[in-house]
């Protein structure tokens, strides 16, 4: 009997357990945070410069993936740069965990506010003609191009294989290329296939107003020294399609084939915000 009795006692406090450890957790549950991710792909001139606050206190920003967790709901961001404390653009975005929505974060110029970007925005574009590159572009280099409009000189590169030379051959003009991305639409420009044709392509510049071309240092033509090569630093663009924005590159030391400002020496370098 009394065997009987320790069980069944032993029984009753096992419940009496079970049943505070239930409640317990329940409480937990009810307390439970659920958090989401949303992403901010950098694509600002500050680099890891740009940072974000939420809630008004500095937030982890993951490099890479532009990955940052916080808890479902509205949250809103702030985004500042980190040397000066300037804040640069807000952006309230409705987190859900499930649903984890991505944001590029563009910012060409130091001055410039942040635009937050589809990074699918290209995804509906139909595809460039066979033979063509379809390509948007913008000025964002407003020293060194410091005009309304500029006529862009698209540039072939060629290589003689004979005399180890390299010359230039204009594949198109595209006139009044403006500074605002969302204002231009895209252009299309031969592919510089076949012949000597390297598969490189350069950029050369005038003021759409008067038609004077842009020189470098030694007095002539500017043509940039950034090639860009489509086939080779894009092989996935299988459409063709791509945006670029014109942004200055301080270069080490004087040269006759860059652009002089203010005493120092810049190139423009065509940079790739969008390709497929």
């Amino acid at each position: 009997m009394k065997k009987r009795f320790y069980m069944f006692g032993g029984f009753w406090i096992l419940c009496c357990v079970v049943s505070f450890y239930s409640c317990q957790k329940q409480n937990y549950e009810d307390g439970f945070v659920t958090f989401g991710n949303v992403y901010f792909q950098n694509q600002s001139v500050l680099n890891t410069d740009l940072s974000i606050k939420y809630k008004g206190e500095p937030i982890a920003w993951q490099g890479g993936t532009g990955m940052v967790k916080v808890p479902e709901g509205e949250a809103s961001f702030e985004f500042y740069n980190k040397r000066t404390g300037k804040v640069l653009g807000e952006k309230t975005v409705q987190v859900i965990a499930s649903h984890p929505e991505t944001f590029l974060v563009f910012q060409p110029t130091i001055d410039a506010p942040v635009a937050f970007l589809d990074p699918n925005e290209q995804a509906d574009e139909e595809a460039a003609p066979e033979g063509f590159y379809k390509m948007k572009l913008a000025n964002y280099s407003f020293d060194l191009l410091p005009f309304e409009k500029i006529d862009i000189i698209v540039m072939g590169e060629k290589f003689n294989l004979e005399t180890f030379e390299l010359s230039y051959e204009e594949l198109a003009m595209l006139e009044d290329v403006g500074r605002n991305l969302g204002d231009e639409s895209y252009r299309l420009i031969p592919k510089p296939t076949g012949g000597d044709f390297t598969g490189s392509i350069l950029f050369a510049f005038r003021d759409s107003n008067t038609g004077m071309d842009v020189l470098n240092h030694g007095g002539r033509l500017y043509i940039s020294s950034f090639a860009f090569f489509p086939e080779f630093e894009y092989p996935n663009a299988q459409k063709a399609v791509f945006t670029v924005y014109l942004i200055p590159y301080e270069q080490w030391g004087e040269s006759e084939e860059h652009l002089a400002y203010g005493g120092t020496y810049y190139d423009i370098e065509p940079k790739v915000l969008f390709s497929d």
